[in-house]
This record gives C-alpha cells, structure tokens and sequence, in this order.
C-alpha cells in the first residue's frame, strides 16, 4: 500500500538516467522468463518487487495517470496557474497519461478548462 491512490508501476513513465535504465532492462532480459518480458508494465514490476531502485511518483509530480479518475474529483485546474492539478496532492504534473482504456472526450477535458 502506499500513501495515497497513486500507488502503482506504471510504464506509461519511465524516467532516469539511460546507462541505468538500459542496465534494469538487460537485467529483466537476464532473467530469461518470457513472461517477464511479454510487456515493459511486467517487467518494471518485478524489477520493483525485487529491489531494485525503482520509485514511484506516489504524489504524481511528474506524471498523472487518469485511470478510474472522475473529471473534476482529482484533477482540476489550479487557479492561478492556469494548468492541470492533483487536487488530492497539490501536484502539477508534466504528463497526463491517459491509460487502461481511458477515453477522455474533449468535452471532459473542456469541462476542466483544458483547451484541446
């Protein structure tokens, strides 16, 4: 469990440095179970599962995922800044993934004041 909803791997982002990132991939590829490697969701998983330094953006600083959100219940528009918000964490993120069969209309995106 972690501290708030967004608290899962998720390979809609994956950010770090690219000797690192290769290095967890090729360990993944070390592993050899095909499961493991049928999508990069399993495979950064069981990388985190394993100890590896994987973190999660449990308060979606850099990237909001829209999976079972209700427009207008977790994400607004801040105010003052005009962009989109976490309105449980306070977050401004950079990425807005749209994921698990998420189909934002752009009505409901309108509806947040977000011009498309």
């Amino acid at each position: 469990m972690g501290p708030t909803p967004w608290m899962f791997v998720n390979s809609g982002l994956i950010a770090g440095e690219a000797g690192a990132l290769l290095g967890e991939i090729e360990r993944g590829y070390a592993k050899g179970d095909p499961k493991l490697l049928e999508d990069d969701q399993r495979l950064w998983t069981w990388l985190f599962l394993t100890g590896e330094k994987i973190f999660i953006d449990y308060n979606c600083r850099l990237f909001q995922t829209t999976f079972l959100n209700i427009v207008g219940t977790e994400l607004g528009i801040c105010n003052e800044t005009k962009q989109l918000h976490n309105q449980k964490t306070g977050m401004i993120p950079c990425f807005l993934h749209c994921n698990a069969g998420q189909d934002w209309t752009e009505r409901e995106l309108n509806l947040m004041g977000i011009s498309v």
